[in-house]
């Protein structure tokens, strides 16, 4: 069976001990996806610090041919 998956945004799992350093205004930059940089918050860094045992993920949307644009971190909570 085969199928097709249809949207304009992607997500990124975020490697906690890859990005353990990070801190506001520090740059995320997804390689392959032109224009995908995404600033780092305080509020990204509490999330971070807040929800040691959760996923978090960058999402990054398409906005034209070969453009994308890094629209924020979201947090998917272990349940």
């Amino acid at each position: 069976m085969r199928y097709k998956l249809d949207g304009n945004s992607i997500l990124f799992a975020l490697n906690r001990p890859e990005i353990i350093g990070i801190s506001p205004n520090d740059i995320l930059e997804v390689d392959g996806f032109p224009g995908a940089r995404y600033v780092w918050t305080e509020h990204d860094t509490d999330f971070m610090e807040n929800n040691p045992d959760d996923e978090m993920y960058l999402e990054i949307e398409r906005t034209g041919p070969e453009r994308f644009e890094a629209k924020g971190v979201i947090l998917k909570v272990r349940v």
